[in-house]
């Protein structure tokens, strides 16, 4: 018995130069925290941008179309419910279909795909339940990686709105191996490359470009990026600054007319489902509202993570110009 993949990237078979990259998923997997948690129920395909967070912005052409190519990537793996091996084996071809034989268990895993696209793809699961999906194409030169974290902002306490989305701002403010604020920024800037994030009702999506062209610059990026998985630091002056970022983040919006009838669209849904939380928040929710009720909210940040950032609720996709071998 088999299960089927489409890919679901529309984007792909127009890419000229899409994203590059060199690494191996076992090195991620090293630097994410194996939990074990509620099941994980990744979110579908939806690469809609009228979300609570935005970290940086690029939006020339090639960086948009990679941009969606990365995440078509993320979002199908995510959304897949097929059990995966963990040694997957070479991947075979024929006509439009890629066939990985999955070794331990009796699923054959097809990834479908455009006819005219000639990347390779791979999928499987790590040990610690990490799910990855790779694409190889040998014409790209650049780097690029998302990963999934299968909790948002419907999953705010109800006392703390906008928790979640505070919580992917606090991932890029230095880690226990990289404590320097933004310095995965910085990293990225100096060779290339960008980084964003959005926090979206159901998922929260990280994921960065750099130049790929050497292995060494790759691994580094790589390994900062992995580290927000493992080891963020949420210092108590941070968490204080980016209060900041968020208040003027959410006062932005105020005058954005998509993200206006987006929150009238919430409003109309029944004010017990999670979909009506307010999902950015601002300084009223994270500040004022805890300290009237007398919660530490860097406390409810380390909760919330330690809770949602498990290994077993992310997913990972991968553009690159190595073979598949060299990216297992």
């Amino acid at each position: 018995m088999g299960a089927t993949f489409k890919i679901c990237c529309c984007y792909a078979a127009i890419l000229a130069a899409p994203s590059a990259l060199a690494f191996s998923p076992s090195a991620l997997n090293a630097n994410i925290r194996a939990t074990t948690s509620t099941s994980a129920l990744f979110a579908t395909a939806n690469d809609n941008e009228n979300v609570a967070g935005a970290i940086t912005k690029n939006d020339d052409i090639d960086s948009r179309l990679r941009r969606h190519l990365v995440l078509s990537l993320l979002a199908t793996v995510s959304a897949s419910a097929v059990p995966f091996a963990a040694d997957a084996t070479t991947t075979t071809t024929t006509s439009n279909v890629e066939t990985s034989s999955l070794t331990s268990a009796a699923e054959v895993v097809k990834l479908l795909k455009p006819p005219l696209d000639q990347r390779e793809y791979e999928t499987y699961e790590l040990p610690n339940g990490l799910k990855v999906l790779l694409c190889s194409d040998p014409t790209s030169t650049s780097a690029a990686v998302g990963m999934n974290v299968h909790v948002g902002a419907c999953s705010d306490p109800v006392e703390i709105p906008g928790l979640a989305h505070f919580c992917e701002h606090m991932l890029f403010l230095g880690t226990e191996k990289y404590p320097e604020e933004d310095s995965f920024a910085k990293f990225l800037s100096a060779n290339g490359g960008y980084n964003n994030a959005f926090t979206d009702s159901e998922k929260t999506v990280y994921f960065f470009e750099v130049d790929g062209s050497i292995d060494k610059r790759f691994s580094e990026a790589l390994l900062r990026f992995g580290s927000f998985f493992s080891g963020p630091l949420f210092t108590e002056s941070a968490t204080g600054r980016e209060l900041n970022a968020i208040d003027s983040e959410n006062a932005k919006n105020l005058q954005n007319d998509i993200f206006r009838l987006y929150e009238l669209e919430k409003d109309r849904v029944n004010s017990d489902h999670p979909f009506s939380k307010f999902f950015t928040g601002n300084k009223k929710t994270l500040l004022e509202g805890t300290k009237r009720q007398g919660i530490n909210l860097r406390n409810e940040l380390v909760k919330f993570y330690e809770s949602y950032y498990s290994s077993n609720q992310m997913s990972l996709a991968v553009v690159a110009p190595q073979s598949l071998p060299q990216l297992r």
